[in-house]
């Protein structure tokens, strides 16, 4: 099995915010109140720290884009 990986970009902050979200909820939810993950998400999860994040070239920008067998 072979991964494409290739740079996540600007256009695709929406989706970055809400694939970050899924998957942090679906890690944490369990030790956590909704008020907690609501303030975490709003500090680290927001569009201006996800654009700072993606400008910042030390930070990690990936994403599969296709898995091929």
């Amino acid at each position: 099995m072979t991964a494409v990986i290739c740079a996540v970009t600007s256009k695709e902050i929406e989706k970055l915010k809400t694939i970050s979200e899924t998957t942090f909820t679906e890690t944490f939810a369990k030790d956590n109140t909704l008020a907690d993950l609501a303030y975490f998400f709003a500090k680290n999860y927001n569009i201006l720290q996800l654009k700072k994040e993606l400008a910042n070239e030390k930070s990690a920008k990936l994403k599969i884009v296709e898995v091929v067998e």
